[in-house]
């Protein structure tokens, strides 16, 4: 019939037995074949010692097979290899031999792939896993224990099982490299695995003892050996950093100020500290701990360069910014003990960067920096204001250059610097 199309399916099998192929088949012993993806077993062979298998290749294919390698990985792939190599081509109905010899460098239970590639399409490689018999190892020992800083008292011997080392107090963690003997033994590192010859994860220290155990299970599961080092960290001494002392600022800070509760006020070119935004631009409250304190929040979103905390609680700040808690704040505001903007105190419209403010016995305030302007009135780099924020129309030293630092004497002179 016109236009009738007629399809023919063919089967994997069918379509590679319409084609001349190789076709190979592994025996060991000869005349017992083994699939691929099959294995063979050399028997108990005691360490030293050295066992040998003969391999049959057949050829039950139409062409000759060709290309015949072989090669080893998995657990112990170091301790087999081909001391007689096949022969190759194998022609159709031929045969080839190669002799493997195990030769274990310790206790039984090991393994490996051997694989035989070949020009036979589907079965290359051609795959099997080489074992012996003989009892899964029971060896715990290690070859070698080290630590990353600090030395292990005594040194280390695989029969010695507890050790001390010292560190400095500014050390807070360090990592254990353990190397076993027996590849098939596993180890954990205070309960976490970790690879043989690597080290392990930071194992933080606390001041005083440390106990680290690097315990080793054998390749049968259940026998083991702890290894425990017991590293003393040194207490914090005289001139030492406080390392458990971290703000960890992401930008400058220009001024760190303790208040009367223990708490330290900060003050630079900053947004974060701890890895967390402060939810303010240069201006934050740490906790005795170098913590932040989250319930300081006054709204500064520009550099802060000096802080004056004052006897009522109340803290005076200076710098580049020009709105605090979202009010127009030029440089210089006044807070509340609890972070938020005292509008009792004016806004003293300083009309370029204060470096320093400090206040006086007598509650009035000194400010220097590089501004000409304070409430509208020329003031050249350093102003008095009175308590409430507003100009001390009676003060005006004219300085000629910028003015970084100020300082009162018991006599209430004061000192300029700059």
């Amino acid at each position: 019939m016109a236009g009738l199309i007629t399809c023919l399916t063919l089967t994997a099998p069918a379509l590679a037995d319409s084609f001349d192929v190789p076709d190979i088949v592994v025996e060991q012993p000869a005349g017992t074949n083994i699939v691929d993806g099959g294995s063979a077993a050399f028997g108990a062979v005691a360490a030293g010692s050295t066992a040998d298998l003969v391999f049959t290749v057949r050829n039950v294919g139409t062409v000759d097979l060709t290309g015949l390698g072989i090669t080893f990985d998995g657990y112990d792939p170091e301790m087999f290899s081909v001391i007689s190599s096949p022969t190759a081509p194998v022609v159709p109905g031929g045969s080839t031999t190669f002799t493997v010899r195990f030769a274990p460098t310790n206790g039984g239970g090991h393994s490996a792939g051997m694989h035989i590639t070949s020009n036979d399409f589907d079965e290359t490689p051609f795959d099997i896993t080489l074992t012996d018999t003989a009892a899964a190892s029971a060896n715990t020992k290690l070859t070698n224990l080290t630590l990353s800083s600090g030395s292990l008292t005594p040194a280390f011997s695989a029969t010695t099982t507890s050790y001390t080392a010292s560190v400095p107090y500014s050390l807070t963690s360090l990592t254990v490299t353990p190397t076993k003997l027996h590849a098939h033994a596993s180890i954990k590192v205070n309960g976490t695995t970790v690879a043989s010859g690597s080290a392990s994860g930071a194992i933080a220290l606390a001041v005083g003892p440390n106990v680290i155990n690097t315990v080793v299970t054998a390749q049968d599961g259940t026998t083991t050996q702890t290894y425990a080092v017991t590293v003393t960290r040194a207490s914090a001494a005289t001139g030492d950093v406080d390392v458990a002392f971290n703000p960890n600022s992401d930008n400058t800070i220009f001024t760190a100020v303790p208040q009367a509760d223990g708490k330290i006020l900060l003050g630079g070119y900053f947004a974060y500290l701890g890895g967390n935004y402060t939810g303010n631009n240069g201006l934050a409250r740490l906790n005795a701990d170098g913590t932040r304190d989250t319930s300081f929040n006054p709204g500064v979103f520009y550099n802060v360069f000096a802080i004056a905390p004052q006897v009522d609680g109340k803290i005076l700040i200076a710098g580049e910014f020009s709105q605090v808690g979202g009010q127009a704040r030029n440089r210089v505001a006044r807070l509340n003990a609890n972070g938020t903007l005292d509008t009792s105190f004016v806004d003293p419209n300083v009309n370029s960067a204060v470096w320093c403010i400090i206040t006086q016995a007598d509650g009035k305030i000194l400010i220097g920096g590089q501004f000409n302007s304070v409430g509208g009135v020329t003031r050249n780099r350093i102003a008095r204001l009175n308590a409430d924020g507003t100009l001390d129309t009676g003060f005006d030293p004219n300085a000629n250059s910028t003015v970084l630092s100020l300082m009162t004497q018991a006599d209430g002179k004061i000192l300029v610097g700059g």
